[in-house]
């Protein structure tokens, strides 16, 4: 029963979509009403050219049946052709159009002109426009180079016309190419100066181009849940923060400086060392990163980065100072290496670390913690109306605070996969969508210690009394080891699946990016298949206007996992674009 009603969730929104959703005909003798569903009306697009009336929607169309579109007319429909969000009418007698929207809906009426205009070339316009929806359906089904020479062709037949010219500067951004789609979309904007999703989409280019400063702070509790694989107590506090410096030195050279700081508190943690099993937590742990990213403006893009991190010398444990802005002397050092090349579907990245400073464990955050990784990725992917990113690699993990120079350097070793998928759920509207995360990490390789953990032992010793000759037992503690075989790194198989319900709305929408208003919240059900299962939510909020950004968030996880942890996170961003 369980099993069918979930089916049927999950197929009602196709079965929402299917067939003549979301037109609907009213045909009349002297008049023929369309009426377009739609929540955001205001960001639908509706354009007459003589008999020939384009809809373009604010969501892709799931299905749409054109014969019934015509069938449905009462002859007023000659014929009728659907585009990925778009459906081109062509009517079958001269008429006249107004267009009124309405909350959630748009109404579009036509009559029969009271005097037929000349239509000098309405065949021509009329090709012209299906082959315009042509490229556009290329274009969503990822063949890019075969929508480009559509558009390439469409400019020659219509120049001067504003929508080849933004069709092709869509194309060329899907291929990577961003300063070739920011010129397009500039020279659109001069075609067709009104047209505020050009201007947008340009002035969006720009932004994600322009070199910023960003501060980010973040506090996380984790209460509850059982020891885990080390030992170590899981009530912990934690305030960190991360500063960006980003500097856009040409089209294709960027430089940055990223600097972590991290404020640390948990009565027990494990630690690697011959004195000591575990040790109280409360201070800073830093790290910090530079990069610099080469752009062929082809679709590939480099990047080199240097990796530091501070906190106490080599050997000392724990690995952590007072000063969150001390010197970074005794710190770990490494390097990585990224390339990415554009695909069809998405980008395809390849990532080399090498010692980069590790704080995914608390043990790490105590002893300088490093990560080895190799990882390939495939990002930006979107088939249809899926998005997603998907990653796997492997991965290497030491501690520089370590007193052990044998085993420090290569403690665990595992492999990792993620995945992450969304997809639209009209059912409610096309600000929701539903996600699915699968996060897991596979120990190939674990490393155990040995600490001798001290204590006593009661020795009984008689003595004789040398005048009475009387025997005395007495008992005397004696100190001893226990040898106890311990992780020092905690790691554990994990495989994780969480389910979500994504709400996704943007208010106060205003031209050029001048102002907005961005609200997300997402909640669901998650499990670990060597762990248990239980509920997270989160929700942000977003606000820009001109170069300041500035961001809230929220998030709550509850006993997902090996552990059973609870915990709790709230997070500020700042931004400011230059």
């Amino acid at each position: 029963m369980k099993r069918g009603l979930l089916l049927a969730l999950l197929l009602a929104p196709v079965a929402a979509q299917a067939g003549d959703y979301p037109f609907a005909y009213r045909p009349q003798t002297d008049r023929y009403r369309m009426v377009v569903s739609t929540p955001r009306s205001d960001q639908a697009q509706v354009r007459v050219d003589g008999r020939d009336v384009v809809v373009q929607l604010d969501r892709p169309l799931k299905e749409f049946d054109t014969e019934s579109a015509v069938a449905k007319s009462n002859g007023w429909i000659e014929s009728a052709q659907a585009g990925y969000d778009s459906v081109l009418f062509r009517s079958a007698r001269p008429i006249e159009t107004t267009v009124e929207r309405k909350p959630g809906e748009i109404v579009i009426t036509f009559v029969e002109a009271a005097a037929p205009p000349m239509e000098t070339g309405a065949s021509d316009r009329s090709e012209l426009r299906l082959k315009t929806l042509e490229a556009q359906l290329t274009t969503r089904e990822g063949a890019y180079d075969q929508a480009r020479e559509k558009y390439e062709a469409l400019r020659n037949d219509l120049p001067g016309d504003a929508e080849p010219t933004a069709g092709l500067a869509e194309v060329a951004e899907h291929q990577g190419h961003w300063r070739e789609a920011r010129d397009l979309y500039a020279e659109a904007s001069r075609q067709a100066p009104l047209n505020e999703e050009v201007r947008d989409a340009h002035d969006r280019i720009e932004s994600e181009h322009r070199s910023f400063v960003r501060f980010e702070a973040e506090w996380r509790k984790t209460d509850g849940g059982s020891p885990d694989a080390a030992g170590t107590a899981n009530d912990q506090r934690y305030f960190g923060t991360h500063s960006t410096a980003e500097v856009q030195l040409t089209d294709q050279w960027r430089v940055g400086l990223n600097f972590d700081a991290a404020r640390v508190k948990a009565a027990q943690v494990g630690v690697l060392s011959p004195d000591t099993r575990t040790v109280a937590l409360n201070g800073w742990a830093r790290r910090a990163d530079a990069f610099l990213r080469y752009d062929d403006l082809a679709g590939g893009v480099g990047r080199i980065e240097l990796y530091a991190d501070g906190g106490a010398k080599s050997g000392q444990v724990p690995s952590l100072t007072s000063d969150p802005f001390d010197s970074f002397h005794g710190a770990a050092r490494g390097g990585g290496l990224e390339w990415s090349e554009k695909l069809s579907f998405g980008r395809l990245v390849g990532r080399v670390e090498w010692h980069r400073p590790n704080w995914d464990f608390t043990e790490g955050l105590a002893q300088g913690g490093t990560r080895d990784r190799v990882l390939l990725s495939l990002e930006e992917a979107r088939i249809r109306d899926v998005t997603g990113r998907a990653a796997i690699g492997f991965a290497n993990y030491g501690l520089k605070g370590s007193s052990d120079p044998v085993s420090k350097p290569n403690l665990a070793r595992s492999v990792v996969a993620n995945l992450d998928l969304r997809t639209p759920f009209d059912w409610f509207g096309p600000s929701w969508s539903v996600g699915y995360a699968y996060d897991a990490e596979y120990v190939l390789k674990r490393k155990l210690a040995t600490f001798n953990r001290p204590g006593t032992t009661q020795v009984a010793v008689d003595s004789v009394d040398p005048d009475t000759g009387e025997v005395t037992t007495n008992f005397i503690d004696v100190p001893t080891t226990t040898p106890e075989q311990f992780a020092p790194i905690p790691l554990v198989n994990r495989e994780v699946h969480v389910l979500t319900l994504v709400y996704a709305h943007e208010f106060l929408d205003g031209a050029r990016f001048d102002r907005s208003l961005l609200l997300e919240v997402a909640a669901g059900p998650g499990f670990d298949r060597y762990g248990r299962g239980g509920w997270l939510a989160n929700s942000s909020i977003s606000y820009a206007r001109g170069p300041w950004r500035v961001a809230v968030r929220g998030g709550w996880v509850a006993k997902i996992g090996r552990n059973g942890d609870s915990v709790g996170t709230l997070g500020l961003s700042l931004m400011r674009q230059f």
